[in-house]
């Protein structure tokens, strides 16, 4: 059974790329802007390509933010991508004075080279196992697109089990799940055959 998919038009994010990519799936997303239509649908995406703190006052603005953060724990899957990954942590520390929706107990950092100084992450890069983090033996979990300066830490990931790739000096957190939730840092939209799986994977889920 496909799930019944609805993403978040926000202005400042890609939300129609990534409409355009369920819609060749075969599905028939359709654009969020206001709070009863959230419960319409049995699978939300956050969409990014934006900063942290125009996610969140943008979901403000729509009157969308509090019954987004209600999501947690229900039968509805949520999936957040980039930007929308970050926004469930506390914090970041591209616009600190702006909190998350604070699901998880992470804050967003700035992604440094070795000397400190900000980097941008931005092309094709491999996720790895979390079971890799300690091994000397690493194994692929795939290739997607990227596109951020700012990250989630690894070991802070709210669940066990999820992927990420090591940039520079950083283990960047890739992807997550926990309880209904799942969060993506790469651009599943931009990766071509394995991010399309990546988005049908989470309609049936």
């Amino acid at each position: 059974m496909k799930g019944l998919v609805g993403i978040l038009a926000l202005k400042s994010s890609n939300y129609k790329s990534i409409m355009r990519a369920f819609s060749h799936l075969g599905y028939i997303p359709s654009a969020i802007i206001k709070p009863k239509e959230i419960s319409v649908f049995s699978h939300i995406v956050i969409p990014g390509v934006s900063t942290f703190g125009s996610v969140v006052n943008e979901l403000h603005e729509l009157d969308l933010f509090y019954d987004i953060q209600n999501l947690i724990g229900t039968e509805t899957k949520v999936l957040g991508l980039c930007a929308g990954m970050q926004i469930m942590g506390t914090g970041s520390a591209e616009n600190p004075q702006v909190v998350g929706l604070s699901w998880f107990n992470y804050q967003v950092q700035t992604l440094n080279n070795p000397e400190g100084q900000r980097v941008f992450h931005t092309g094709w890069n491999s996720t790895l196992n979390s079971s890799d983090l300690k091994s000397k033996e690493l194994q692929e979990c795939g290739v997607f697109y990227f596109n951020h300066s700012f990250f989630v830490c690894a070991s802070d990931s709210p669940s066990k089990t999820f992927t990420f790739t090591p940039f520079m000096n950083n283990r960047v957190l890739s992807s997550f799940q926990h309880l209904n939730i799942r969060g993506i840092q790469f651009h599943p939209e931009k990766s071509q055959i394995s991010g399309l799986s990546i988005l049908n994977d989470f309609a049936q889920w």
